[in-house]
């Protein structure tokens, strides 16, 4: 903040104007430990940058913060990759962590998450990014682990930007995953795609809820959605709610959800091939 203050202080000032998310606003409040990264235009990520985050003390309450600035044509991927220690799995925690990202125009940031949370603890992940001209944002999770919160906010505020979601949930046990999401279009000739996917099996429970908005001067909006569920136990459980708020009228957006059991026919063709059931 001594030094760089003038790339933070406008989106500090922003979430507090704008955020709506209590988990989310608790966050920008309190928030102790961070991460900033700012890369000059045109500057290309050579490697991966991999952000771990180390559990280690039991009935903690965590609050990072991770704050991105990509500049005009520059390019980064980035992982972030969690670490619960032995000594916490039985105790629980709480892990209050935000991205904060900035794509300015022509820039691309690719994002990767890996979850594995077996622990007795709650990993709540907040998500904001501004998209730029022809900026570019796509986010890859894979979740195998309970009691993940997630809630995304993006907002294409410029011409031809474009962010893509894909994510799949393994869940078994009692294992819980709720993903909240919204889009905003916010200029024209934008594009965004979410495509989730989830493979629920025990008691295990996943919560979707996903939103396009598309404001009126956003003409020529390119945006779909889709949430697929499979139940592979009758105790599994899914709840989708997609939805679509469109205020301009040259417009393609389509947005669904799926929830269905395994498919006799072709787990009698794979069984039929020496497959185990």
């Amino acid at each position: 903040m001594d030094s760089l203050g003038i790339f933070l202080q406008g989106r500090f000032l922003q979430s507090i104007d704008q955020e709506k998310d209590s988990f989310a606003i608790l966050n920008t409040a309190i928030y102790s430990k961070g991460a900033f990264f700012y890369f000059p235009s045109f500057q290309k990520g050579n490697s991966p940058l991999q952000i771990i985050h180390i559990i280690d003390e039991p009935k903690a309450y965590y609050c990072p913060r991770l704050q991105i600035v990509l500049s005009e044509g520059a390019s980064l991927d980035f992982f972030n990759t969690y670490i619960i220690k032995k000594n916490v799995e039985e105790n629980g925690f709480f892990y209050n962590y935000m991205t904060d990202l900035s794509l300015e125009t022509k820039a691309k940031g690719n994002l990767y998450t890996h979850h594995q949370n077996k622990a007795e603890g709650i990993i709540f992940e907040s998500l904001r990014a501004d998209l730029k001209n022809e900026a570019w944002l796509k986010s890859t999770s894979v979740i195998q682990g309970k009691n993940i919160y997630q809630n995304y906010l993006i907002e294409l505020l410029e011409k031809k930007s474009r962010v893509t979601l894909n994510e799949l949930n393994s869940l078994a046990g009692k294992e819980l995953c709720k993903t909240e999401i919204c889009i905003s279009h916010r200029a024209e000739d934008c594009f965004s795609d979410q495509l989730f996917k989830s493979a629920l099996s025990d008691e295990s429970r996943y919560y979707f809820e996903g939103k396009i908005y598309v404001k009126p001067v956003a003409q020529q909006t390119v945006a779909y959605q889709l949430s697929q569920n499979l139940l592979l136990s009758e105790k599994a459980f899914c709840q989708s709610k997609p939805n679509l708020e469109i205020l301009a009228d040259d417009v393609k957006a389509s947005h669904g959800m799926t929830a269905t059991e395994l498919n006799q026919e072709q787990l009698f063709y794979l069984t039929s091939r020496g497959l185990n059931p």
